[in-house]
């Protein structure tokens, strides 16, 4: 070896010192043999060969799968490389096993021993290619997007000033979306809509700002919000969710009927305005877009009294920045939808599980937890049978298959609470296709008040078999009582008007049998004195004999009194008033009673006259006997009889003191009386009200006033 070999060999040995600790590749080029006479480690496994591979490579043998424009600008910066100053070079080079990757190489000359050399430093910088690719692509596709949106307002020679706006007017906007990007995660849909104005009014140099939501049927606005400043220093109006019709609102709407962004840079001089609300901010000039999805118009948004006219370029702007706020707006609704479907989920008073079909139980609901007495946590961490202590792998198998073919399936079984404690459920299960993976969502549902209900239903219907066996007999029964009962309802009425109507006799009868008798003692007398001539046996014949025809006629009377009416008519009410009157008029004479009438002779009514009256004369009797059993002072019935709209009223008055508190909801009542020592059956208010109300279509009803009671009786006239 020649000295200058040694000495060269010596150089390189040096240099592979230096070099072969280093994490990045180098490889020293001999450019007058274009060899490579050194490669450090990282320099072989980048390219995937050994040392003594690398060494008998030349460089385009070592990228030998590259691009052939890529190896000749390499090769060029390699013989081009300058003493003394580093060259930074980025190609695309191919390893051994053919893949390609993008290096940087930084390429510096030096001349050792006499021989020139070329120290390279490569690093692999393909993930970094690949994002500047992306980045490329991305600003292409922004640069694109823009070209797109504002092709209108472009000419073919358009100044590079121009574009530059609208370029920086379009970051703006993406800035803009970025920042309510970042603002929609953590406040709230109504705040979004806010901070969307504020940005809309910052882009466009604006100082009023609105967002209003457009229904389904393309008619019925719905104001969302106001920008902040427009809040704070310009409109005061009430008009927060309210509702606006569009065939009956403004100019600011003219956008929805043109389907196109509007402007009104002179909004004063609009003939079709309507003016504004109290509170209302005044509006210079305005622009107003609307935001499509589909052929429908989803929204508007629009600002206003910006200092200088708007421009095609704020439509632009304002388009772009509604369309990109409605995407979040539409984003940050499903967010809270799902939210509050969640809470929904937690909230509702039934199990929901999510499973899998190996048995696994992937979430559940609160309620779920609480009825089975576990965390959510400790629930996950079981499987199916841990918690249906009746489930088999025949079951499951059923279940999946009734999946498979209806998509649900509704069966019962019995549940276990971590106490060891069992109660039946019903459950609905559904499967979900999710990601290629099947799932089950159940609704589970406590049905112990129903398996109760059941069997109390199935006692039930035991006991009305058994009842049902024995029914006849015991109908015949119950028909047999209410017979005997209607007997003896019917028995005890003919034996109380009998009673009343001996009582009245009794009272007709006591004057005429007083006269008879005393006629008869004075005939006895005369006779004894020796007077009876046959002229006084006449006359006491005759007297004797009126007298008896007298209480002959009285029988009649009463007689024809008590035979019901067989039809109902029109009769004269003073008529059934003075009947009654008359037969009860002896035992008031006895007892000192006032009766005072007020009853109009024309008045009328229609039903049955005979029953009419015997409700009067019960209702008298029983006068006469609160008037008795109080030793009433003054006793005094007044009677009136009156017409009132359609109907003709009477009302029998007493000063007996009233109706005590206690008993006067059960006056009307079946057998109920205050008369037993005297022989009150308690049948004839049962009865009178039942003549009124249930024969004449009336009412009968009773109240007490200052010194009595009062009965009042309603029937039609006509």
């Amino acid at each position: 070896m020649t000295k200058e070999a040694c000495r060269f060999q010596s150089s390189i040995e040096q240099l592979e010192t230096a070099f072969d600790n280093m994490f990045d590749a180098v490889f020293i080029l001999d450019l007058s043999m274009g060899e490579i006479v050194y490669a450090n480690q990282a320099m072989c496994a980048m390219y995937g060969y050994s040392p003594s591979e690398v060494l008998q490579l030349t460089i385009p043998e070592l990228s030998s799968g590259a691009p052939r424009e890529s190896l000749t600008e390499a090769m060029n910066s390699l013989s081009m490389a300058v003493q003394g100053s580093a060259k930074l070079l980025n190609w695309k080079a191919g390893k051994k096993d053919g893949t390609l990757f993008w290096t940087e190489t930084s390429l510096q000359k030096a001349g050792v021993a006499g021989k020139d050399l070329v120290i390279a430093l490569v690093r692999d910088i393909t993930d970094r290619k690949h994002m500047e690719e992306e980045l490329e692509r991305a600003r292409n596709e922004l640069e694109k997007r823009v070209e797109e949106r504002t092709a209108e307002l472009r000419k073919a020679n358009e100044l590079l000033e121009l574009e530059i706006a609208v370029r920086k007017r379009t970051e703006s906007v993406i800035m803009a979306r970025l920042r309510l990007l970042q603002f929609a995660g953590t406040h709230s849909l109504d705040e979004l809509l806010q901070a969307t104005l504020d940005e809309a009014e910052a882009l466009t140099g604006s100082l009023i700002g609105f967002y209003h939501f457009l229904g389904a049927d393309q008619e019925t606005l719905s104001l969302q919000n106001w920008s902040t400043r427009t809040k704070a220093e310009f409109c005061k109006a009430e008009g927060k969710g309210r509702h606006y019709d569009i065939s009956a609102a403004g100019v600011w709407v003219d956008c929805i009927r043109q389907r196109y962004p509007v402007i009104h840079n002179d909004y004063a001089s609009l003939p079709h305005r309507k003016g504004m609300p109290p509170g209302h901010a005044q509006v210079v000039r305005e622009l107003v877009v609307p935001v499509f999805r589909g052929d429908k118009i989803v929204s508007i948004l629009g600002v206003g009294n910006k200092t200088l006219d708007y421009t095609p370029e704020d439509v632009e702007t304002i388009s772009l920045l509604a369309d990109l706020a409605w995407e979040i707006t539409e984003r940050k609704r499903m967010e809270e939808k799902l939210l509050l479907s969640h809470f929904c989920i937690n909230k509702a008073a039934i199990g929901i599980y999510h499973t899998t079909f190996e048995g696994n139980i992937l979430s559940a609901n609160d309620f779920a937890c609480r009825s089975l007495g576990y965390t959510a946590d400790e629930l996950c961490a079981l499987k199916i049978p841990d918690i249906d202590p009746v489930i088999t792998y025949e079951k499951t198998l059923e279940i999946k298959r009734m999946l498979d073919e209806t998509g649900s399936v509704t069966h019962e079984t019995v549940h276990r609470r971590k106490d060891g404690t069992t109660f039946p459920v019903e459950i609905v299960t559904n499967s979900l296709e999710f990601q290629g993976n099947s799932y089950g969502y159940s609704f589970v549902k406590d049905i112990t008040e129903r398996k109760l209900a059941e069997e109390e239903l199935k006692r039930q219907k035991q006991l009305l078999e058994e009842l049902n066996e024995t029914l006849e007999n015991r109908v015949e029964e119950e028909v047999a009582k209410n017979r005997e009962k209607d007997s003896m309802l019917i028995q005890q009425n003919r034996q109380a008007a009998l009673g009343e109507m001996l009582d009245h006799i009794a009272h007709q009868w006591k004057q005429p049998l007083n006269s008879i008798a005393l006629i008869i003692q004075y005939m006895r007398e005369t006779a004894s004195d020796g007077e009876l001539t046959d002229e006084l046996v006449e006359v006491t014949v005759s007297k004797t004999m009126a007298l008896l025809e007298h209480m002959a006629q009285t029988i009649d009377v009463f007689r024809g009194f008590y035979r019901p009416d067989k039809e109902k008519k029109v009769f004269s009410v003073k008529d059934s008033i003075n009947q009654a009157l008359a037969f009860i008029a002896p035992a008031f004479k006895f007892q000192s009673i006032a009766a005072e009438l007020d009853v109009d002779p024309e008045l009328t009514a229609f039903g049955y006259p005979k029953e009419f009256a015997q409700v009067l004369l019960n209702i008298l009797a029983n006068t006469r006997d609160a008037f008795k059993a109080r030793e009433t002072e003054k006793p005094k019935v007044i009677i009136r009889a009156f017409s009132e709209d359609t109907k003709t009223v009477v009302t029998i008055a007493d000063n007996a003191g009233g109706i005590p508190e206690s008993i006067k909801d059960k006056i009307f009542d079946f057998n109920f009386t205050t008369n037993e020592s005297s022989g009150g059956t308690g049948i004839g208010l049962y009865m009178s009200k039942n003549i009124i109300e249930k024969n004449m279509s009336g009412t009968l009803s009773a109240k007490n006033t200052d010194d009595g009671a009062q009965f009042r009786i309603e029937i039609h006239t006509t």
